[in-house]
């Protein structure tokens, strides 16, 4: 049960908590600004690496398959 909850909900439970907690102390508005900030940083990262995997058609040019990855 506890490998079911990791991987289908992840961090979740955790990150409500923190939030909670932190929304209780510092007021709704601070809860908002953390996951709108923590939405904005995986959206980083997941172009970051979207842009990095993939290369322009340049690059790739001329190369065996094999070799372009």
């Amino acid at each position: 049960m506890a490998l079911y909850t990791l991987v289908f909900q992840g961090t979740t439970p955790l990150g409500a908590l923190l939030v909670g907690g932190l929304s209780e102390t510092l007021g709704a508005r601070s809860g908002l600004l953390v996951g709108g900030a923590a939405s904005v940083l995986a959206a980083g990262v997941a172009i970051a690496f979207h842009l990095r995997r993939t290369r322009p058609a340049e690059e790739t040019a001329g190369r065996p398959v094999e070799s372009v990855r």
